[in-house]
């Protein structure tokens, strides 16, 4: 760290503090006393979902949270378990060691709280996600979470 002003190396930390998402330090230059303030923040890497095309973006999510809308339209499920679910997903998305995350993970972390949710939601959902082709895949998905 180098003083703005005289480009001095020799900084002195006068006060520290904790603010939300890092801390903020009040420096004073022990050339030239020029006092300024620096802020630390924790960089949060951005998420990459890898696509069944091949294709790359980045993590979005109101992506994740308009596909949770769709499935829970007209069901008794509440805008706040909506937010909740996202939340949910996005955390355990960032637990992993992966910034690359597939689609097929995203989709997978959704049925999970779609489940607790509600199943009509979740049939919805999973009927997209797992490509159903026939009346036998839903039947079957029925039975699963039926039993």
């Amino acid at each position: 760290m180098v003083c703005p002003q005289c480009q001095q190396s020799d900084i002195a930390v006068l006060e520290k503090r904790d603010i939300e998402g890092g801390v903020r330090r009040r420096r004073v230059c022990n050339g030239c006393q020029h006092r300024f303030t620096t802020y630390e923040r924790v960089e949060i890497p951005q998420l990459v979902v890898l696509k069944r095309d091949g294709g790359r973006e980045h993590y979005n999510e109101e992506k994740v949270k308009r596909g949770i809308e769709v499935s829970c339209k007209n069901r008794p499920v509440q805008p706040e378990q909506i937010d909740n679910a996202v939340e949910n997903v996005t955390r355990k998305l960032r637990q992993g060691d992966n910034e690359v995350v597939s689609t097929n993970q995203v989709g997978e972390l959704v049925l999970e709280e779609l489940l607790a949710l509600d199943k009509i939601a979740y049939l919805r959902f999973v009927s997209v996600h797992r490509c159903f082709a026939d009346v036998e895949a839903f039947k079957k998905e029925i039975q699963r979470i039926n039993n």
